[in-house]
């Protein structure tokens, strides 16, 4: 995550902003251009509108706190990358499979 933050800096397509928040300092990744849409759906941009909607009244603790509730965290161990598989499963469509395996094979990095 910081190496991608750090190379989002040093393009210039983002910058670190600096917002009182409360009774701290907040910093804030903020773009410096406009995202490429063409790279995505019709249907992708709708469901991303609808998650914006569905979690803009959210902070970080409430955030957290749902994304706990998913099986991709429940499944894997403390410190270890969430497989973005984990996102099309759940514990019925993975019955009778090895969820060691399935976290081992599913779970890679993607490169920067």
């Amino acid at each position: 995550m910081l190496t991608m933050k750090q190379s989002l800096i040093d393009t210039g397509v983002t910058a670190i902003e600096h917002r009182e928040h409360f009774s701290g300092t907040q910093e804030r990744l903020v773009p410096l251009k406009d995202a490429d849409i063409s790279l995505f759906t019709p249907q992708e941009i709708e469901l991303i509108n609808e998650l914006i909607a569905e979690f803009w009244d959210f902070d970080a603790r409430r955030i957290t706190n749902y994304s706990h509730q998913e099986f991709g965290w429940k499944m894997t161990e403390e410190l270890q990358d969430i497989p973005y598989q984990s996102a099309l499963e759940s514990p019925r469509s993975l019955a009778g499979k090895p969820l060691a395996g399935f976290c081992a094979t599913q779970s890679r990095r993607i490169p920067v």
